[in-house]
């Protein structure tokens, strides 16, 4: 049977100046913004040899993608329902998160910890699990744009090696992030490989969690295929929401700034 779960969907913090009032202004309304929020990036994912066409006729399991969620469900021959969008790209939220990063959500930092800002993310993905692939199908606007399962972490050698064999490997990123407690870091490293000769990204993703305090470390090892038209729509969007908040800070910051100068008289 399939399931229909929740998907309730992830940095680059892009610098953006406000008109109005002086250099100095400007900086100290910066700084000021700057300490409400301590912003957290990880190195972008952005390789130049991906065009925006979607040139991927094979989609994923024989779903293309693009596909509506009824065809979608008629080609499953299911009778789920898709959920209502939201903003989380999993229901599953260790893996919404990896999502998240690589889409270059912002994470703020509070005390150690970190919190991927899921505000930044359209409201938009729903999640369609099919349990006998152990498959995850994420659907934007409610059309099928990305494909994630997790993976035996025991074998993410095997996978590594398959896939450079199949694929042309473009880029590594690693970032680091707490989001339970600052003593116990998440360590994730993404491979990212072009699918043939398509513009579509394959993720290969080692996620390690440390447990200290216990001695301990849990593996896991995951697989995101998501074309990169729909990577460079969603990242935009995001990015575009983050610079907006950033500039109504700062634009709040300087005018208050200006009401505090006009006092001393």
């Amino acid at each position: 049977m399939e399931r229909a779960k929740l998907g309730f969907v992830i940095f680059s913090l892009l610098a953006v100046s406000c008109s109005g009032g002086g250099g100095s202004q400007q900086e100290s309304a910066q700084q000021s913004s700057q300490s409400l929020v301590e912003e957290c990036r990880a190195e972008p994912v952005g390789p130049a040899s991906l065009g925006l066409e979607q040139n991927d006729p094979v989609g994923y399991n024989g779903v293309p993608w693009g596909a509506t969620a009824r065809e979608f469900l008629s080609m499953k021959q299911s009778s789920a329902v898709l959920p209502v969008p939201n903003s989380l790209f999993l229901e599953h939220r260790g893996n919404s998160h990896i999502i998240a990063l690589l889409l270059e959500t912002p994470l703020a930092s509070f005390g150690g910890m970190s919190e991927v800002q899921y505000r930044h993310v359209p409201g938009k993905f729903s999640e369609i699990t099919v349990e006998e692939e152990a498959v995850s199908y994420i659907f934007s606007n409610g059309l099928f744009c990305m494909a994630f399962s997790e993976l035996d972490a025991d074998h993410y050698d095997t996978f590594l090696a398959d896939l450079k064999s199949k694929h042309t490997m473009l880029d590594e990123t690693s970032f680091t992030y707490a989001p339970a407690s600052p003593h116990e870091p998440h360590e994730v490293t993404a491979t990212l490989f072009r699918r043939g000769e398509t513009n579509t990204r394959v993720y290969l993703v080692k996620h390690v969690t440390k447990v200290p305090r216990m001695g301990m470390r849990f593996t896991s090892t995951s697989i995101l295929y998501i074309p990169n038209f729909y990577y460079e729509e969603i990242r935009t969007a995001i990015a575009d929401s983050k610079n907006r908040e950033t500039a109504n800070v700062l634009a709040r910051e300087d005018r208050q700034l200006q009401q505090d100068r006009r006092k001393i008289q």
